[in-house]
């Protein structure tokens, strides 16, 4: 029995973007580490050009940002379609597409390329593990947007305080 080809390519094309969502989440979490050490450590210094309100509300952005992607790194094994959204055109090889599909859905499209495609048990079971994988990929993905969110809302806190202060600073000295 030989498998198609384009499931070995849709496997590993997942698997790959299941390790970048990780990877991305992973230094997410040390950038805003990093800041939060910053804030901290130089918080005084800080307080001089920041409002001191600014750095704890964007050091909470920040935390907020860390939780966010360390959540996306606990296994997901579920099998379940979160957003079922019924595509018409999908693009097989996009695991945003792929985490909307189900194991007849998956075979319904695959047939249109191939219409003697009938999956073995093996193949059911690698289109189900490559559907799982989307959903894995997609909710890290998902949670990275989240992240990205809190980090820059916490950047532009620290921009918009240090701008606050310079112009209150100005204002005094007049």
């Amino acid at each position: 029995m030989s498998f198609k080809p384009e499931l070995i390519d849709i496997y590993k094309n997942i698997n790959d973007m299941v390790r970048f969502g990780e990877a991305k989440n992973s230094g997410f979490i040390a950038l805003n580490v990093g800041m939060i050490v910053t804030i901290f450590v130089n918080y005084y210094k800080l307080t001089e050009y920041i409002f001191p309100i600014g750095l704890i509300a964007a050091a909470s952005m920040f935390c907020l940002a860390i939780i966010t992607s360390i959540s996306s790194l606990f296994p997901t094994t579920e099998n379940k379609i979160m957003d079922k959204n019924i595509l018409s055109n999908p693009n097989l090889y996009f695991f945003g597409d792929l985490a909307q599909l189900d194991l007849e859905l998956f075979t319904k499209f695959m047939r249109e390329d191939d219409p003697e495609f009938t999956p073995s048990k093996m193949q059911e079971d690698l289109i189900n593990q490559i559907l799982i994988n989307s959903r894995i990929a997609l909710g890290k993905f998902k949670m990275f947007k989240f992240s990205v969110t809190f980090t820059v809302l916490g950047i532009s806190i620290v921009a918009v305080s240090f701008l606050g202060k310079g112009a209150v600073k100005m204002i005094m000295s007049v």
